[in-house]
C-alpha cells in the first residue's frame, strides 16, 4: 500500500484492556478503512481463545470519532469469567483488520427470592375460656363440628302366612 493511500483506522477505546464488566456494555472506539464494506464484533471465551462466536454486531457505517459507540453487548447472557471481543473491519474486497481487547465478566448472581411465608394463625390466649359461655354459644374463631344426618336402615318384617 503506497504511504499516500488512508490506512485503516480501528481502534477500541472502552472497555479497557483487562477492565471487569456487567450488565450491558457500550463497546466504544473508531473504525474507518479505504473500501470499507463492514465491522463486526465477535466473543472469545478466555483471553486465549481457540475459537470465536457467530458475530454479535454487524454494522455497516464508518465510525471515524475514537469514543463513538460501537454497539452496545449484554453480558448477562454470558457466563463470568475471562472473554476476549474481536472488532473486525472488513473492506469491499474481504480484508480485515482486527483488535482484541480482553475483559472479565462479573456479573451478580441471581439471588433467590424466599418463598412467602403463611402468616401465623391467631392463638387463643388462656383467659378466653375464664367465663363459661352459654349453653350453644361457640367461642369467637371456633367452628362447630359437623354432625351426619342420620340415614334410615330397612328392616324386614315377617308376617304369618294362614
Amino acid at each position: 500500500m503506497p504511504p499516500s493511500e488512508p490506512r485503516p483506522f480501528v481502534v477500541v477505546s472502552s472497555p479497557a484492556e483487562n477492565q471487569t464488566v456487567q450488565g450491558v456494555i457500550q463497546l466504544r472506539g473508531a473504525v474507518t478503512m479505504p473500501d470499507f464494506n463492514r465491522y463486526e464484533v465477535r466473543y472469545g471465551v478466555s483471553h486465549a481463545p481457540e475459537a470465536f462466536s457467530q458475530p454479535i454486531l454487524v454494522e455497516t457505517v464508518q465510525r471515524p470519532e475514537g469514543e463513538s459507540v460501537l454497539g452496545e453487548i449484554d453480558t448477562r447472557q454470558l457466563q463470568n469469567g475471562p472473554y476476549t471481543l474481536r472488532l473486525v473491519a472488513i473492506d469491499a474486497f474481504g480484508r480485515d483488520v482486527r483488535r482484541d481487547i480482553h475483559i472479565n465478566i462479573d456479573n451478580p448472581q441471581p439471588t433467590a427470592t424466599p418463598a412467602p411465608t403463611l402468616a401465623p394463625s391467631p392463638t387463643l390466649g388462656p383467659d378466653v375460656f375464664a367465663t363459661p359461655l352459654p349453653e350453644g354459644v361457640l367461642p369467637p374463631g371456633v367452628l362447630p363440628s359437623p354432625t351426619l344426618a342420620p340415614t334410615l336402615t330397612p328392616t324386614w318384617t315377617l308376617t304369618p302366612t294362614p
